[in-house]
């Protein structure tokens, strides 16, 4: 039995769902910890973290059920996606909701269900955690249910958790595909790049840092007290400053201009400079 949501409302659920891209991943060991551990919690010879997709019920993780999916049609949380409320059915093969169920009618015989949803931080239902058993059951305590609940949550969390880390292994990705590719646009041309670290004073180069700085630049100036000693005197006291204003909080970034190269070729040349923190907040 499923509900059908408001299509506006379903596109944006499956939406959710779909962001955390957990349809075929190979690493369920911590979804299968849970799936066990509510089967022996609540003696159930079946359980299973179920995802509701546009057609179908995907079991995550799952024990006591040989198939791996279902017809959503047949799905017995499917109502949840609607209701966002909790499931409980203590003889599924007399209620007439359910009792035509392929789940119910056929393998693995379910009588007695009780689920819980599987809520995103946008409110959105992607599925539930769910145990069963194949004889009826006198509902299960209130306190039983809240169980089950603080189950589910734990289901979400760990949801979340995989999707922050794949996103930020992605913006890790991106970010040293971008310094990789300005570093090789700044090689070939006459652009220096350096980043500061204004914790550990280190220094990293880039680009055609030796032509301005000098060829020893990358060995000779690997802080920042080395590589002021090269900026003209008259800019070193802006740099200074424009560093420590981006290294206060609520200060993202600073831009200043200056002589930066002290030989005499580059006399009277200007640079313009960008200051800015790393993601965290660090400079």
């Amino acid at each position: 039995m499923t509900e059908e949501l408001e299509p506006t409302m379903e596109s944006e659920r499956l939406a959710t769902l779909g962001s955390y891209q957990v349809m075929d991943d190979a690493r369920r060991n911590a979804f299968d910890r849970i799936t066990r551990l509510v089967a022996d919690i609540f003696a159930a010879p079946v359980a299973s973290i179920s995802l509701i997709e546009k057609d179908r019920e995907l079991f995550r993780s799952a024990v006591g059920l040989a198939e791996t999916d279902a017809d959503r049609k047949s799905s017995l949380c499917g109502g949840m996606v609607d209701s966002h409320e909790s499931l409980v059915i203590e003889d599924a093969s007399v209620d007439p909701r359910f009792s035509n169920n392929p789940l119910v009618s056929g393998g693995p015989a379910i009588r007695f269900y009780a689920g819980a949803p599987l809520i995103a931080p946008n409110g959105m239902v992607l599925g539930a955690l769910w145990f069963a058993d194949t004889v009826p059951r006198c509902s299960i305590t209130a306190n039983q249910l809240d169980q089950l609940k603080t189950m589910a949550d734990i289901v979400m969390s760990e949801l979340e958790l995989s999707r922050e880390i794949r996103l930020r292994e992605q913006a890790q990705k991106n970010a040293a595909i971008d310094r990789s590719n300005l570093d090789l646009t700044l090689a070939l041309s006459d652009i220096a790049s350096f980043r500061t670290d204004l914790e550990t004073g280190k220094i990293e180069w880039g680009g055609a840092y030796m032509k301005i700085w000098g060829e020893d630049a990358g060995e000779a100036l690997t802080q920042v007290e080395d590589a002021f000693a090269r900026i003209h005197p008259e800019d070193r006291e802006s740099v200074t400053e424009a560093m420590s204003a981006a290294a206060a909080p609520g200060e993202n970034m600073k831009r200043v201009s200056g002589s930066y190269c002290p030989r005499a070729r580059f006399a009277g040349s200007r640079a313009t400079a960008t200051i800015s923190k790393q993601t965290g907040g660090r400079p």
